[in-house]
């Protein structure tokens, strides 16, 4: 039986798996009772993901609804500690023959189980895993479901220590009658033992007891060895229950069986977890209680002290009631399949987009667009901004990550995508007035900044052709990976960590602030960070020239300055301050330190640090309102700073102190901030540059909607290119209607070899690689290395793909595939001699690096020594730029440094000709080998001889050809930042020394910012 088009098949542990061509690379990762477990590459996103392949899904009734409900349970639910679906298929056609489904959900890469196995957990970690787990159990209890299977192999763990909660093969809705057999063992809660037919949600928070219990002691709590060993187990901690308790079981048998058992006494919980945090202990009595209407909830536990640096209300949702009707109706096994396969073909969730192709723009191909479906969102996109996916949204519109592909003739070379970016579709920027002075607002300021930690502009554009149909644009920024509020939850940053983060902040403030700034909604989910720690400010959707006049409700909440609360018109550039001494506080501390609850509490909360403000800054305040509040507060004292930050670094609570004045003007600016004795290490005044002022009148003027809408500059802005030739209405282009390349132009010659030898033409096929894209469709047979069927073409073309992908010359892939797969024309079109000898004296030394010697039937003579009737090698100016480009060689490889002294890199910088900066990852290939890749941009330091536009290929080389050096150098999957220096004499490039840059490596840091001033 054939496959689905578009499907294809492998046999994985003795079963077969027909899966969507895009994923690939399916390797197994574990089975379970109701199904098995694949890894695999989604090629669409680059993504890793899971693939669940649910086993026997319509064997008997029972699986029937089970399938169905997981597969509903799966698509409801949408929280970042649950486990979510991205897609849903099927091999099959028809409902017929609808046997098989597939659930494919984030790869999380281990489990706790197997994280519990291999090492011993800090109270930091667990604390942070058991607040994830009881995060998510409070949207999924909100829901009405109960898990009941939480354990250790049901929770999902990444590297970053985020925790997901797994398969709900059997979770149930909480009024649905319940049967006992349903956790394993060693997590069951006593009242499924005991049989109570309606148990609630806190059988759940009894498994997150046994599991915490697991985490504080590498070993089960109760690890019974059948149903009797395990009520035992469990009486000899929790002791015997008492008579009201007993009362409560409706099972006779099981009210006998306890009563028949001799009294245990409870332990102390503090002798069973020797040297655990007493809030862990104390937390854990109120999970592990026998009578389960008196055990803690969800919501209760995320209140508990032991959570206190994480725990946030307003970040911790409930999810809409689920819906199980549907799964409550009594149906054969026809009928829940039928509805199971609706279900699977009707799902379209979340990150799984559709892409439908509107053709492309003749010789255009990077400025065509196509539509994509994002989160029920329609994008219009350039070609070149591929592979997006939502990342977030807000009140003024959403941003998806994507890659920018590489240029065509990059393209060719290597089909890999390009740079990552962020590209923020405004959310109807044409509603109304305000709405589009918004817009333009943004567009400008975004266009205006232009410093490494501020936010700016790569790109922006409409797919509209004209300005009556002008309705959406796009904005395209770097992309950076993470903010500081996801960074702040999940880790506790170190002094110097927080010293050149807040430096970032504040020198990137005082640029804004020189434009006449002010940007209004400071917080940390407006602080995009790298993996290099390096920081952007983002977001001016609320950002305002300083004599604007200002309305009060523009930034959240706990970062608000006082002055917005109490409605100031004319409030200062200094309102960013505020909000940075909030957020560097929040840094130290782990929460944020003015926490209100509405604008009053806000006030209340900031005076009680702060202290009741004085007389003289009463009588500045224009609203009569905010005064007469003031006077009726009780007088407070100001607190110490210094108590507040008890293990702060001192320099860091004087700085805080200047920031957080109540009064304004005596508040501390950016400029005076750098040069704090805090930041002395980091503080160079000449890179703490300031810009030129932000001319603000054209978003001033009050103009309706539409003399908004054809703003000269912002049609400038656009670069619309309006098709006068159709009165201004678009090129019409049929959907997937693409214009075709055309084929590589080879002159006619006379025949070299005698054209009999060669009998027949065929097609290319596609797995021979070495030439399936090369520009022709057919090849003749036998070819010009012997070779007489494709069955012996294919595997000894194979053996020169790793010589390509070295680049050791550019014409190297044609002069092979004219040899392998000569073009079907009248006669043999051989390569000129000329450029044999361009490839070997090219690529001979790179063979003989690898321990190969160039092959004798590609002797170069034997090749036409004329011109014209022949390939002919590269246009002479190429020839001539390419041959002076300086090109990598064959060395051993230098000692990769993982740490290094900031001295020790910048006398590096000085003794060579160059240094980049440049990240590297590892990836394997269809065949299970690997090869070494750029992972991102190319970062000059210092540039010495080499061409920016050439570096990139250079180090690709440079890798491929010291292979073994890059096998030294990436030593895991992950991508791994370094900077390398190197020479450059005689056109060889050589490296010579590789740093090895860690994220908290402030050494290269402080070198990399030094180096612009250094003087050798």
């Amino acid at each position: 039986m054939s496959c689905r088009a578009g499907f294809y098949r492998q046999e994985l542990n003795k079963t077969v798996w027909e899966v969507p061509e895009r994923y690939q690379e399916l390797t197994p990762v574990g089975s379970g009772a109701f199904g098995s477990v694949c890894s695999a590459c989604d090629t669409k996103t680059r993504q890793k993901v899971a693939v669940k392949k649910l086993s026997r899904p319509f064997q008997s009734l029972v699986h029937a609804r089970r399938t169905y409900r997981e597969l509903r349970l799966l698509k409801h639910m949408k929280h970042e500690n649950v486990i979510g679906l991205l897609d849903v298929f099927t091999p099959s056609t028809s409902v017929e023959t609808f046997n098989e489904v597939y659930l494919v959900t984030n790869l999380m890469g281990a489990d706790l189980n197997n994280i519990v196995k291999c090492q011993r957990l800090t109270d930091d970690h667990i604390q942070f895993l058991v607040y994830q787990l009881l995060r998510g159990l409070k949207y999924i209890h909100s829901a009405g479901i109960i898990h009941r299977d939480l354990k250790p192999s049901n929770l999902a763990v990444n590297e970053d220590c985020e925790l997901r909660i797994l398969d709900f093969g059997l979770a149930r809705q909480t009024d649905d009658e319940m049967t006992g057999y349903v956790a394993t063992r060693w997590y069951r809660a006593p009242e499924i033992m005991l049989n109570w037919m309606h148990y609630n949600q806190t059988v759940d928070i009894w498994s997150v007891g046994c599991i915490m219990a697991e985490l504080l002691t590498g070993k089960a709590l109760f690890p019974g060895n059948d149903y009797i060993d395990q009520l035992k187990r469990i009486m000899e901690v929790v002791g015997t229950p008492n008579s009201e308790f007993l009362m409560k079981i409706s099972s006779e048998h099981a009210r006998r069986y306890i009563e028949s058992l001799p009294h245990m006494p409870q332990q102390e919980l503090k002798e069973v977890f020797l040297g655990a945090n007493p809030l862990a202990i104390d937390l854990l009595k109120k999970m592990l209680i026998l009578d389960s209407d008196k055990r803690i909830t969800a919501t209760e536990a995320l209140a508990h002290p032991y959570f206190e640096q994480y725990h946030d209300p307003e970040d911790e949702p409930e999810a809409e009631p689920y819906d199980e009707s549907m799964e409550n109706k009594e149906r054969n096994i026809d009928e829940w399949k039928a509805i199971a396969y609706e279900e699977t073909h009707k799902l379209q969730y979340f990150d799984y987009v559709t892409l439908m192709p509107i053709g492309r723009i003749k010789d255009s191909p990077e400025d065509s667009y196509y539509k994509q479906e994002v989160n029920k969102t329609m994008w219009e996109v350039k070609e070149r901004y591929r592979e997006l996916v939502a990342v977030g949204s807000g009140a003024y519109g959403t941003v998806c990550n994507a890659y920018e592909l590489k240029k065509q003739e990059e393209r060719a070379r290597d089909s890999r995508s390009g740079t990552k970016v962020a590209i923020k579709k405004l959310y109807r920027p044409f509603q109304s007035e305000l709405f589009a002075k918004r817009a333009y607002r943004e567009l400008r300021l975004l266009k205006h900044m232009q410093h490494e930690n501020v936010i700016g502009l790569l790109d922006v554009f409409t797919p509209d052709c004209t300005l009556e149909k002008f309705n959406d644009f796009y904005l395209v920024m770097p992309f950076m990976g993470t903010d500081l509020g996801k960074i702040m939850k999940h880790e506790k940053l170190s002094e110097d960590r927080i010293q050149f983060l807040v430096y970032q902040i504040l020198k990137g403030l005082k640029y804004i602030h020189s434009a006449g700034i002010i940007h209004r909604d400071l917080k940390p989910g407006n602080l995009a960070v790298n993996e290099d720690c390096e920081l952007k400010i983002l977001d001016f959707g609320l950002a305002r020239h300083a004599d604007s006049e200002m309305t009060g409700y523009v930034v959240t909440r706990w970062y608000r300055a006082p002055e917005v609360i109490l409605n100031w018109m004319h409030y200062t550039q200094t309102v960013d301050i505020w909000s940075v001494g909030c957020i560097m506080a929040e840094m130290y501390t782990g929460r944020p330190l003015f926490k209100g609850n509405d604008h009053l509490d806000q006030l209340t909360e900031i005076m009680k640090i702060t202290g009741t403000p004085t007389q003289d800054f009463v009588q500045k305040l224009q609203s009569p309102e905010a005064k007469s509040y003031i006077k009726s507060l009780p007088k407070v004292q100001k607190k110490d700073f210094g108590a507040l930050l008890r293990y702060a670094n001192p320099l860091a609570v004087n700085i805080l102190e200047k920031m957080l004045v109540l009064d304004a003007e005596k508040r501390i600016t950016a400029t005076e901030a750098l040069c704090h004795p805090y930041f002395e290490q980091f503080h160079d005044e000449d890179d703490e540059t300031e810009t030129d002022p932000y001319d603000d009148s054209f978003d001033n003027l009050d103009l309706p909607l539409e003399e908004w809408r054809q703003m000269p500059r912002l049609t400038w802005s656009l670069s619309f290119e309006i098709n006068k030739e159709v009165e201004g209405r678009c090129p019409s282009f049929e959907p997937g209607n693409q214009t075709e390349e055309s084929n590589i132009h080879f002159p006619s010659s006379k025949a070299f070899l005698d054209i009999g030898l060669s009998t027949k033409c065929v097609t290319i096929p596609k797995d021979l690689g070495l030439c399936n894209d090369i520009g022709y469709s057919e090849m003749r047979l036998p070819n010009l290395m012997g070779h007489t069927s494709l069955a012996e073409v294919v595997p000894k073309s194979e053996e020169w793909k790793s010589l390509i992908q070295t680049g050791c010359h550019p014409y190297a892939r044609t002069f092979l595939c004219s040899l392998f797969a000569p073009v079907c024309m009248d006669t043999f079109i051989l390569p000129c001699r000329s450029m044999c000898v361009a490839v070997r004296d090219s690529c001979a030394p790179v063979l003989s690096c690898h321990g190969h010697s160039w092959p004798e039937i590609l002797d170069c003579d034997r090749f036409p020594a004329g011109e014209d009737m022949c390939l002919a090698t590269l246009s002479k100016e190429y020839i001539y730029m390419y041959r002076d480009l300086p090109k990598p060689t064959c060395q051993s490889c230098p000692t990769i440094e993982d740490s290094v002294q900031t001295k020790t890199a910048l006398e590096a910088f000085c003794e060579n000709d160059f240094a980049l900066k440049v990240k590297l990852a590892k990836r394997k290939t269809p065949s299970e080998t690997h090869q070494y890749e750029i992972d991102g941009q190319v970062d000059f330091i210092s540039q010495g001889d080499l061409l920016p536009y050439d570096t990139r290929n250079m180090i690709t080389q440079w890798m491929l050809i010291n292979d073994k050096c890059a096998e030294k150098m990436i030593r895991n999957p992950r991508s791994l930042l370094f900077i390398i220096t190197g020479s450059v004499h005689h056109g060889k490039v050589t490296i010579t020394k590789i740093f090895h840059w860690q994220k908290r490596d402030s050494n290269l840091t402080l070198a990399v910012r030094k180096w612009r001033y250094h003087k050798c």
